[in-house]
């Protein structure tokens, strides 16, 4: 992917998490697990590198459906229902609700709550080998690269 970008802006569902708020969403509902084949591009091991620390983002995405993210001193766990083929615009529709959290504070020192609920747009480079992660589908309300890490 050409136009990757790093905004530090710490766990991606923080980022979401800010957003919405900011734009009024309510954040109480949940989403069932949406089992995904092994080879959708999603499934794996992926690494969120945060600019300008020594602190990083490790996503292990489950082909059952679920979730576990850690960052910082944050261990989180949800439950997700992702689209199994991309929108006309090359983006999957990702929503996320979080089932388990340990309390901690994440690389940016932000917490987050058990039954928050996220919707993201993914979108993968050529080979699949890092995505983006979008407020919108809109190349411009993206972080990341998350990157591939070895193995799924």
């Amino acid at each position: 992917m050409s136009r990757m970008t790093t905004l530090g802006l710490g766990l991606a569902f923080t980022f979401t998490f800010t957003f919405a708020t900011a734009s009024g969403a309510v954040l109480a509902q949940s989403v069932a697990r949406t089992p995904l084949p092994a080879d959708h591009p999603l499934v794996g091991t992926w690494k969120l590198a945060l600019p300008a620390t020594t602190c990083s983002e490790l996503y292990r995405i489950k082909a059952d459906g679920s979730t576990q993210v850690t960052s910082g001193a944050q261990t989180v766990e949800t439950d997700f229902n992702v689209a199994l083929k991309q929108s006309g615009y090359g983006f999957y529709k990702w929503v996320d609700t979080v089932t388990a959290q340990n309390g901690q504070a994440d690389c940016t020192g932000r917490k987050i709550e058990t039954g928050h609920v996220a919707t993201n747009y993914a979108i993968f480079n050529r080979d699949d080998s890092e995505f983006l992660l979008c407020a919108a589908e809109d190349i411009n309300t993206c972080v990341g690269p998350f990157v591939r890490q070895q193995g799924k």
